[in-house]
């Protein structure tokens, strides 16, 4: 592994976390508007729309990096699954989070909401995802999956120079 791949894995781990920031700062927004009983759909689809502006963020990032992978001049050495591994590289810390909020639990019940709650900012554009699969401490392992796989679809993409917007947009490759 050398200084290129983690520069990679950073880039995407920058994109997710720049996605977070941008969830956090708007949600007061959202919290407005939201009586407590349309607190939930509303927080639902507030993080689908932050989980599209990260999907697209991302996959255009692997694309792009792909595409300079292939070009022989670099010698990078690309495989088609590498941008799997970009992005469980760059889940690390969130896998590290969802451990923390798995093993550590506090006496008090104010303390683990607390907690609970700086965990799903932290997951904030996945939030939804959290939901869907029970909102559960292992929803939050599961959840950390959707990242690598938007991180591979865009390597794959640009590796085999494979363009869907631009053949849906009519334009010439």
């Amino acid at each position: 592994m050398n200084k290129y791949f983690f520069k990679t894995a950073a880039r995407v781990f920058v994109d997710y976390i720049t996605t977070v920031f941008l969830f956090c700062a708007f949600l007061i927004s959202v919290l407005l508007i939201a009586t407590p009983e349309t607190a939930r759909p509303w927080l639902i689809g507030y993080s689908l729309v932050w989980f599209i502006m990260m999907m697209m963020m991302i996959y255009s990032r692997m694309k792009q990096v792909a595409q300079k992978e292939v070009i022989p001049q670099y010698d990078l050495h690309p495989y088609p699954y590498k941008g799997f591994v970009y992005g469980l590289f760059a889940m690390i810390p969130n896998l590290l989070v969802a451990l923390l909020n798995s093993i550590v639990i506090f006496p008090k019940d104010i303390f683990n909401a607390r907690k609970l709650l700086v965990v799903k900012l932290i997951f904030g554009p996945l939030h939804a995802f959290v939901e869907m699969t029970g909102d559960t401490p292992l929803s939050f392992f599961l959840v950390c999956l959707i990242v690598p796989i938007i991180a591979g679809a865009g390597y794959l993409m640009g590796y085999y120079g494979i363009y869907p917007m631009a053949r849906f947009l009519g334009k010439k490759e």
